[in-house]
């Protein structure tokens, strides 16, 4: 887990075009596929943002 306290963002805006902003999407597919890991973000404007990884058996 990775946590900080900076401007953190909205998860749940859609105007992100993942056509251009891939990266995440591939770090999670590649996590899935290698390690058969999962990654989630939590992220709250003012707040914060918090990374977990978590590798399933």
């Amino acid at each position: 887990m990775v946590t900080d306290d900076g401007v953190g963002f909205n998860v749940d805006k859609e105007e992100i075009d993942t056509s251009k902003h891939f990266g995440i999407n591939n770090i999670k597919y590649r996590l899935k596929v290698m390690c058969n890991a999962s990654l989630q973000i939590n992220s709250k404007v003012g707040k914060g943002t918090k990374a977990i990884i978590t590798f399933h058996k």
